[in-house]
């Protein structure tokens, strides 16, 4: 072996094993990095769409019993997590408490347990917003507000779109408005309690980055990006007073928390983007999902290809004290195709996901353009970031990818090809020796014979 072509295979080692370094760090990057994330926008567009999937309310009862009227639905159930067992404030030895769920309700005034029960208007909403037609054009009544229609049964009154707790003669009250009385507000799509103001990508209880978590509940809440400001808040009461209500004195409580009533109007959407533009939207949420299936099928393939390819393959020499039943030559080669089939895979995968990418941004542009949502800058914005951050990441992984290729080729040849072709060469030189040899033997012959 000369000397520049040994320094040509040692260069190309070197860059090898940076590139495979370097083409793992960027697959785990665009695989793992920005998946948070995106989840929550996922998160994001599962609140959107369930809220337009709820039924507006007609009516807003307080009760003194545990249950509602027959075909009403309860508005104030609450899952408490529980607690871990641990040392309380006082220095005293606190039980692990068991999750449970709370149905009461009180304000601070009144300090007597009720439940809120509500009468939905069994009407999908959603048709309204699939429809092009306008309220009138369908003989139907328009309850939105702005620019946004929220049709329903001309005989029917506007659904319910704000609630106040009051105390009227010792009893509470609740009072509702609806267009009519408030053309301020969308109506009525969901009503929750929550321990801290909701978040705008998660359904469950979710803490604000301001507050402190507490370190004993089984279940921690999850941070917010972004917290969904079309809630608003009814009342408040202190943890003490909820736990109270709904006969828990049992439980210990370190610190006196709150719990808040919460209720959210329907998300406002442009009537001018009725119909095709809502399948968009829709669609979003489904290419979403499809963007985080893929990037997860690139995380497992990423992981295997670190355990085979990174770990498992060299340490079969270490393992056996040999190759075992493999030469090393065959072991190379089975590197080579393995890390060629996975990192293939992960590059077609990457490739998927620019082109998922792609889509959700040309999508949103289209929302904005045609200004669908309300505050979209806030919401959508940051999306779009994330996407483009995304498409980077996978652009750069697969360049790495592309590079690694090139020096695995190139050491492909150099340790492989030219040494088939070396013997080919060989063997094609004593192929034409034997020749020579059986034809000067013959001419030998025929020489002997003249003779």
């Amino acid at each position: 072996m000369n000397t520049a072509n040994k320094a040509t295979r040692i260069t190309l080692l070197l860059a090898n094993v940076c590139c495979r370094i370097l083409f793992f760090y960027f697959f785990w990057l665009a695989s793992v990095d920005g998946d948070t994330s995106l989840q929550n926008r996922q998160y994001a567009f599962i609140n959107e769409m369930w809220a337009w999937e709820q039924y507006a309310y007609s009516s807003i009862q307080a009760y003194s019993s545990n249950e509602c009227p027959e075909d009403w639905v309860l508005l104030t159930s609450f899952n408490w997590p529980g607690t871990k067992e641990h040392i309380n404030s006082k220095g005293e030895l606190i039980p692990k408490q068991s999750p449970q769920s709370f149905h009461q309700w009180s304000t601070s005034e009144y300090q007597i347990g009720f439940i809120l029960c509500g009468q939905q208007i069994k009407h999908n909403v959603i048709e309204s917003i699939n429809s092009t037609d306008n309220c009138e054009d369908r003989n139907m009544k328009d309850c939105g507000i702005d620019k946004m229609y929220f049709c329903i049964d001309s005989d029917l009154t506007c659904p319910i779109n704000s609630i106040q707790l009051e105390i009227n003669d010792g009893n509470i009250q609740v009072i509702t408005t609806n267009k009519e009385t408030n053309k301020d507000n969308m109506p009525i799509s969901l009503i929750r309690i929550d321990s801290y103001i909701p978040c705008a990508t998660k359904n469950e209880t979710n803490a604000q980055p301001e507050i402190e978590y507490d370190e004993n509940l089984d279940e921690q809440p999850q941070s917010c990006m972004d917290l969904d400001k079309e809630y608003i808040e009814v009342n408040s009461i202190t943890d003490k007073l909820y736990f109270q209500i709904n006969n828990a004195r049992d439980i210990f409580i370190d610190s006196d928390g709150t719990k808040s009533l919460f209720y959210k109007p329907y998300p406002f959407w442009n009537q001018e983007c009725n119909g095709e533009m809502f399948l968009i939207a829709q669609k979003q949420q489904d290419t979403l999902s499809n963007y985080r299936k893929t990037e997860y099928a690139n995380f497992i393939l990423v992981i295997v290809y670190l355990l085979i390819c990174n770990y498992g393959l060299p340490m079969i020499p270490y393992i056996f004290r040999c190759v075992g039943p493999l030469s090393l030559k065959t072991l190379t080669y089975l590197d080579y195709l393995l890390r060629l089939a996975l990192s293939g895979t992960m590059t077609y995968l990457s490739f998927v996901n620019l082109d998922y990418g792609m889509q959700l941004l040309d999508s949103l542009d289209e929302l904005w353009g045609m200004q669908c949502i309300k505050d979209e800058e806030t919401i959508y914005g940051r999306f779009a970031d994330q996407i483009e951050k995304q498409r980077a990441l996978d652009i750069v992984a697969i360049t790495f990818s592309f590079v690694l290729w090139a020096i695995e080729g190139s050491l492909l040849w150099l340790l492989g090809c030219q040494e088939t072709i070396k013997q080919c060469k060989r063997g094609y030189r004593r192929l034409k020796i034997k020749k020579d040899a059986d034809k000067a033997f013959d001419t030998l012959n025929q020489s002997q014979q003249v003779q």
